[in-house]
Parts: structure tokens; sequence; C-alpha cells
């Protein structure tokens, strides 16, 4: 019996959509499952706000009836206005060979080249705002909280189905106990001298206040990086929603002068030792292991540090990790840090994170490109 691909159109479908990876990494010894009901949330229009501007397809491949791969694909306007370009993205990929991969790869393509895409980036699920990249390295280490997870084999799909690589993003992890913040605890002495200003915690109890204080940071210090794609305030605040409930004190800095914020840092618990312990679901009691992650986390990740072009090149990201390290350090239990994602080429950046000694060599999360010409 030929594959067929199933379009995901309803409540039901999405459950198997997100289901597909534990149906196909089950036996996968990294394998983190998603905390399923914020992947259900995160795919659904009448939820997430994303799609108010952006037009998503989403396809399970079944052999046989069972899955064995899924892909979405996505037009988002934001991201064409932004770039002034005609690149739609193809995300959430996983394929159990390359025959279904091709046939997946072939209906992402086909509906954003009716759509009037020239160029097809991925894999990107949904945007760069959300988690993207495909894993192309140390497939046995499980990933950090919100980052991709692909098994050994899949980038020779995407290879000869005509993708090229575009940019690696790099994901570096951190020995708390051997690492060293010395050097950059000297450049943030120079910069406090530098560019003086306040770096405080971000006010949970003033919530909607501080938000937009970050949206406004977030896409000023993001603008200009590779594919980046500006988050619409009403998607921005729901994403924050998600990351409030794992925020730690100290864990969220903001850096202002005079009343002015000029940067900013997110560190997040990682709760993925949890996720692979109540496989994803927190009833009836997968809570219970969350709570312990959150309240005593082994690993946390840098998951975004960002600057206004004003205050680059000053020092003030070594502050902002130097001053997180010291509130990392506090917690007592936590023994790796993640700073996730890095564009492979933002020197300025890795310089200042691997000074602090690396655990071990750069994860490596690859983006892809394609063009979408017709034949």
């Amino acid at each position: 019996m030929p594959d067929t691909l199933l379009p995901i159109e309803d409540a039901r479908g999405r459950k198997l959509f997100v289901d597909v990876p534990g149906m196909l990494l089950r036996d996968f010894k990294a394998f983190v499952p998603p905390l399923r009901s914020d992947a259900l949330g995160r795919i659904d229009p009448s939820k997430n706000p994303f799609f108010l501007h952006a037009e998503t397809r989403f396809w399970v491949c079944m052999r046989e009836g069972e899955p064995v791969g899924r892909i979405s694909a996505t037009v988002d306007q934001l991201s064409l206005d932004f770039h002034e370009d005609k690149t739609g993205y193809f995300g959430h990929y996983l394929a159990q060979d390359e025959e279904a991969g091709h046939q997946l790869l072939g209906v992402a393509s086909e509906f954003l080249r009716a759509k009037g895409m020239t160029r097809v980036r991925g894999p990107v699920d949904l945007s760069t705002n959300y988690t993207c990249g495909l894993q192309v390295s140390h497939f046995d280490h499980p990933p950090m909280i919100d980052m991709n997870q692909h098994p050994e084999g899949q980038e020779a799909h995407l290879l000869s189905f005509g993708l090229a690589k575009a940019r690696d993003l790099l994901a570096i992890r951190l020995d708390v106990a051997t690492g060293s913040t010395a050097r950059l605890d000297r450049v943030a002495k120079i910069s406090a001298k530098r560019l003086p200003c306040e770096i405080r915690e971000m006010r949970l109890d003033r919530m909607e206040e501080e938000l937009k204080i970050l949206h406004d940071l977030y896409v000023r210090a993001w603008e200009k990086n590779f594919a980046f794609v500006p988050m619409s305030k009403e998607e921005f605040f729901h994403a924050a929603k998600d990351f409030k409930k794992v925020l730690k004190p100290g864990f969220a800095l903001i850096a202002e002068r005079d009343g002015e914020a000029l940067g900013f840092i997110v560190t997040l618990p990682d709760i993925n030792p949890a996720l692979i312990k109540n496989k994803g679901r927190l009833f009836p009691f997968g809570f219970l292991p969350l709570l312990k992650e959150i309240k005593r986390p082994v690993g946390c990740r840098i998951f975004t540090l960002g600057l206004v072009p004003e205050a680059r090149n000053k020092g003030l990201d070594a502050r902002l990790i130097s001053v997180v390290s010291d509130h990392i350090r506090a917690v007592g239990t936590i023994t790796t840090v993640e700073v996730s994602w890095i564009l492979e080429d933002n020197q300025a950046l890795l310089g200042a994170v691997e000074s602090i000694g690396l655990k071990h060599e750069p994860i490596r999360y690859r983006l892809y490109e394609m063009g979408l010409e017709r034949t």
C-alpha cells in the first residue's frame, strides 16, 4: 500500500501530529517528549496569535495505518513584509526514511509554491521565534528546554531532496564546576564604567509593563539577524505566558540607563529531565517531576540575550552574563548551562561564551534553503 499524506485539520489530527515524534523515536535513548499541552497549543490556530498573520498547513505521512513522518509549511506575512522576499518555511520535520521524507518535503514545497513563494527555508517550526534547525551533531545529548531534536540520518533526506545548508545555529554547553567567568567579570567591570547602567530583575508582578519593554528590546536587538522575523505584541505576550511558569528569580534581567532599556537576558531552567520522566504529560502525576525540576534544576538555558544597537560592543553582554551567572550558581543544583542558539558567524558572542570554558564542542542545528522555481 503506498504512503498517504494525511492533512491535519482538526484537534484529533493535531494530537496525532504532536505524538508522531514519540511514536518514531520511542527507542531513541536521548529522546525528550514534548510537553504535550504546550505543543498542542502552539499549533492550534484558535490559541496561538501567530496564526493571525500566518497560514500554516500540517501533514502526517501514513504507511499501512501507521505514521512514518510529519511536516508543516508556513507562509508568514510578517516575514514577507519584513524581508520583502518570497520565502516560505517548512518545519516540524521528522521522517522514518528518505521515501517518506521526500513525500513530505514535496507536499510542503508545492503548498509554498502555490502561495507564490520562490524560496523555502527550514526546518523552522512556524518562525525563527520558535524551535528551529535540524540537529546534525551530538545525537546522544538530550536537548534543553525548547530546542529541537532529531536522530542521525535526517540531514541526508534534505540534501537528497535538493536543499542546501544556509546557516548553523549553535548550542554551547558550559560546566558550572569547571567553567570560569573571570574574563567576563573583568569585561563587566570595564563595561560598568564605559556604559553606566542598572541591571535589575524582571518584575513578575508587573508582567504586562515588563513585556512591553522586552518586546521593544527584542525587535530592536534582533532585527539585523539572519532570518529574524519580528513577533507581534499579541504573539510575544502569548509566548511569554508559558515561560513565566518556569522563570526563577534572577533569571530574567533588564539593563536600564536613565529609564531607558538597553538590553536583556532571559534564562530558563531546563525542564526536559522531567519530561523524560512524565513522558510529556502533566496528568495525573506528571506535574510532580516538573515542579521538582523548576525548583531544583540541574541545567538551564540562556534562552535569549539582546542589546539595542547603541549599547553593543561596550561589554554589556558580558555584564549581563556575569550577573545571571551569579544567580545560576546561587541555585546550588545547576551543573550545566547552555547558551542557545547562537548564529555560527556571531563571533563576538561566541568568543565571550567560549571564554567561560566549553563542556564539549557546540551542538549544531542547521537551517537549509532551496529555490522553488517551477520546472
